[in-house]
C-alpha cells in the first residue's frame, strides 16, 4: 500500500532494489488493505513462490494460485443488508470477492480513468453469490453512516475510517484477522523469526504489525500516529522513502 498510494510516480529503482533483495534470498511480500485485483499487475516484480496479503490481511495468496491460501469473509447476511442500504445512497462503494473487485456506477465512473481494465467490474445490483472479504464506501453522509453502524453492530466486522479525506470514507472487513496476523502467518510459512522481519507502512492500520516484526519502518508521508510507533521514518516520501529504508537497513 505504501507503494500503491502513488504508484504512477514509483521510482523504477525501487523494483531494482527489490529484485536485488530477492536474489540475495530475502523474502519480500506485499501486505495491504487493497484488493487482490489492484495488485496483481505487480506480481512480476516478486519471486514466483512468494505470498502476499490483501484486504487488510483477510486474504492471502501465493502468486499463480487459483484460490487463496487463507481467507476471512464478512457474514453474507450482513453483506446483503449493507448492499441493500447502499442502493439508496448517493455514494461510491466497492467490494472484494477474492480476485474480483466490484464497484457501483458512481465508483466505476471514477476509477475507470486511472485503474487498469480488468482490475474491477461493475456491480449492477444483481444477487450476490460470492463471499466478500472487504467493502469500501466513500462519500457516505452522517445519516446513512449511523444506519450502517447499526447493521454491523455485534457482527464480525471491523470498521476503519480514512481520516485524510474530507468526506467520510470507510473500509469494512472481518475482525478475525488483520495485517498483524497476516504478517505472522507469512512468517510461519517462510520459516522466519520475528526479529528477522522488517515492515514498511504509512498508516494507522499498520500500527498493529509492530508486535509481529523486528523493525517497523515508515515513509516520510506516514500518518502521525503511525510515525510515533515506528522504529524509523524515512526523510523521503512514497517509493523514494522505501528505497531509503532498504538502503539504510540492508
Amino acid at each position: 500500500g505504501t507503494i500503491l498510494n502513488e504508484e504512477y510516480d514509483t521510482d523504477p529503482l525501487l523494483w531494482q532494489k527489490i529484485d536485488h533483495l530477492i536474489k540475495r534470498g530475502v523474502r519480500v511480500s506485499m501486505v495491504t488493505a487493497r484488493a487482490f485485483s489492484f495488485c496483481e499487475h505487480l506480481f512480476c516484480n516478486f519471486s514466483k513462490d512468494s505470498m502476499h496479503a490483501f484486504d487488510n490481511g483477510n486474504s492471502i495468496w501465493k502468486i499463480g494460485a487459483k484460490y487463496p491460501n487463507f481467507s476471512r469473509y464478512i457474514n453474507k447476511r450482513v453483506v446483503l443488508k449493507i448492499l441493500l442500504l447502499l442502493r439508496n445512497v448517493d455514494c461510491r462503494f466497492g467490494f472484494s470477492t477474492g480476485k474480483v473487485f466490484w464497484v457501483n456506477n458512481n465508483y466505476f465512473k471514477e476509477i475507470k480513468s486511472y485503474y487498469r481494465k480488468g482490475e474491477f467490474k461493475l456491480f449492477n445490483g444483481n444477487s450476490l453469490n460470492a463471499s466478500v472479504s472487504s467493502i469500501w464506501i466513500k462519500d457516505l453522509d452522517e445519516i446513512f453512516y449511523k444506519k450502517l453502524k447499526m447493521i454491523i453492530k455485534k457482527t464480525n466486522i471491523s470498521i476503519h475510517e480514512d481520516r485524510k479525506l474530507k468526506k467520510r470514507s470507510i473500509f469494512l472487513h472481518s475482525n478475525k484477522s488483520g495485517k498483524g496476523k497476516a504478517v505472522e502467518y507469512l512468517r510461519k510459512i517462510y520459516g522466519l523469526k520475528t526479529k528477522e522481519l522488517l515492515y514498511i507502512g504509512d498508516g494507522i492500520g499498520d500500527i498493529e504489525v509492530a508486535d509481529f516484526v523486528g523493525l517497523l519502518c515508515g515513509v516520510g508521508n506516514s500518518d502521525k500516529e503511525f510515525s510515533k510507533e515506528a522504529n524509523y521514518i524515512s526523510s523521503k516520501k512514497y517509493s523514494h522513502g522505501v528505497i531509503e529504508i532498504i538502503d539504510r537497513m540492508t
